[in-house]
């Protein structure tokens, strides 16, 4: 008899699907919060409280969804199931083009904080930023195809620390802007 090989799972656990979620979420914070800051200027606390209630429907959709639907695929299957197939292929593709964009912009912008923060004006300009972007990626490909526990734990770690950062930017945030001058003083609602 044949010996049937084992292929890919096509079930996601609670770390799995934290994993993606974090990486698609943390990720866009960085580039997201300085492009949101520079048009919203002084309303900036509030354009972002406004996209956290839009991001807590969102979570309490999918949670609701994956609970009716308890199948692999995530919001195409949602989709497919819904409305139909076509809906659903173009709906997994939009968001395999949306992780593209995200591992594309994270990249680049890693260059120019990396820059930045070292006080190498080199890294901020072409063709460096490109070169450091690509590699950055080759790098994670290939840690990633490694499969190492040691580097599953090293991961469990930056995360954590990447989490931490994020409190305490936070909580700097909001000792910084915690009186309404500071939130309005760079506001002109033209009146």
């Amino acid at each position: 008899m044949a010996r049937k090989l084992r292929g890919f799972q096509r079930v996601l656990d609670a770390p799995a699907l934290f994993s993606v979620a974090y990486g698609e979420i943390a990720s866009s914070l960085y580039f997201a919060l300085g492009i949101v800051a520079a048009h919203a200027l002084g309303l900036t606390p509030l354009v972002l409280l406004g996209a956290g209630i839009f991001f807590l429907i969102v979570s309490l959709s999918y949670a609701e969804a994956t609970a009716a639907l308890p199948e692999t695929g995530g919001a195409a299957t949602f989709v497919r199931r819904a409305y139909n197939d076509v809906l659903g292929f173009f709906t997994g593709w939009a968001l395999f083009l949306d992780y593209l964009i995200v591992i594309a912009l994270s990249t680049i912008f890693l260059p120019h904080y990396l820059g930045t923060a070292l006080g190498v004006e080199e890294l901020r300009e072409s063709p460096w930023d490109v070169i450091v972007a690509v590699s950055v990626i080759v790098v994670i490909a290939a840690i990633r195809l490694a499969r190492r526990s040691q580097l599953h734990v090293a991961g469990i770690v930056v995360a954590g620390l990447d989490l931490a950062t994020q409190l305490l930017l936070v909580v700097l945030g909001l000792a910084l802007v915690v009186t309404p001058d500071a939130l309005t003083q760079v506001t002109d609602l033209g009146v």
